[in-house]
């Protein structure tokens, strides 16, 4: 994880550490230790983003879910899809927003 911000007592933490914790706990629980992870980390450019693995039986995968409406769901995997956390955000915000949209079309 990247150092707090500031020094001693003042030291604070903003939505980029909290980004990097959930990263973590997402790929602690598929199933990497935390020395792959800091490869990981030092691998790339910050986020936790691995190559996409050869699907085989028993490997493991992350699926995200973006609950559109009843009946309507996206469905990713970002490691397969290469996608950083913000990426998907932003994704799934440009859907919600689409799919808005196409709702408000329909009247």
């Amino acid at each position: 994880m990247d150092r707090p911000q500031g020094d001693t007592r003042a030291a604070y933490y903003v939505q980029r550490h909290l980004d990097q914790l959930l990263e973590v706990r997402k790929w602690t629980r598929a199933g990497l230790s935390l020395e792959r992870i800091a490869q990981l980390r030092n691998e790339s450019t910050g986020s936790l983003v691995p190559p996409p693995s050869p699907r085989i039986p028993g490997a493991v995968e992350v699926w995200t879910h973006l609950h559109i409406d009843d009946g309507v769901l996206l469905t990713i995997e970002p490691q397969r899809a290469r996608l950083k956390p913000e990426q998907v955000r932003a994704l799934f915000r440009g859907v919600m927003s689409l799919y808005q949209d196409v709702l408000g079309a329909k009247k």
